[in-house]
């Protein structure tokens, strides 16, 4: 029997809008099972990147429950959910958030520095992550003069680079042409054989075709 590591229960979110409340996400059921790579599509604006934001805890519902294990991460104290996030999970968000005052070895580094990482681990593991996605020559490079695809190949790394239990990636490849679109697929394959679960956002077909579930948000069926 498949293991649940995530699951959301008559989950709602709405927004407040010109002229009246939007409602995004009414009453999602949704598991995720642990190790599987888990895809949700669904047109523009239907709420696919705030189901994410939610179960990566760093966006709350306005009802309804997130459970991880038996823990209602909706009822978790900001404490709490920093933690489940520092120490549980990786994300890569469509505004890829570089620090510009740090050069790449350094964005890559900063998950394993809040990890409290020894030196000379944090060099290994970055090298590792880097030779993954073919970046190991920008290492040195400030973030401001790469191309768009170069910082989204960066910021994949950052969120894998401590591998975690949980990766969520909203729109992973968008950046990306075919080629390095390849190479992260086969990363997130190898992060899958070492046991992390994947949840993505997609409107690509290729990387949808590789995911053990895909949901459609719109009608919220497989």
């Amino acid at each position: 029997m498949k293991d649940i590591i995530l699951e959301t229960k008559k989950l709602c979110k709405r927004f407040k809008r010109p002229g009246g409340t939007q409602t995004v996400l009414n009453k999602v059921n949704l598991q995720i099972y642990r190790g599987e790579m888990t895809a949700i599509r669904g047109k523009s604006g239907n709420g696919k990147s705030t189901l994410l934001n939610i179960l990566a805890a760093t966006m709350r519902a306005d009802s309804g429950k997130v459970l991880y294990g038996d823990i209602d991460l909706q009822r978790l104290s900001n404490a709490g959910r920093a933690r489940y996030r520092r120490e549980k999970i990786g994300y890569i968000p469509q505004n890829l958030y570089l620090l510009d005052d740090r050069n790449v070895f350094m964005n890559i580094a900063l998950p394993l520095q809040y990890a409290g990482e020894k030196k000379e681990n944090i060099r290994k593991k970055v090298e590792e992550a880097a030779e993954w996605l073919d970046i190991v020559s920008l290492l040195g490079k400030a973030p401001q003069t790469l191309s768009r695809g170069e910082k989204q190949r960066v910021a994949i790394c950052r969120s894998v680079v401590k591998i975690p239990e949980i990766l969520f990636a909203d729109e992973p490849t968008g950046s990306l042409d075919e080629e390095n679109e390849q190479l992260v697929l086969e990363m997130f394959q190898s992060l899958k054989i070492q046991g992390t679960t994947i949840v993505l956002t997609t409107h690509d077909d290729s990387v949808s075709q590789i995911c053990d579930e895909v949901y459609h948000i719109g009608s919220f069926g497989r």
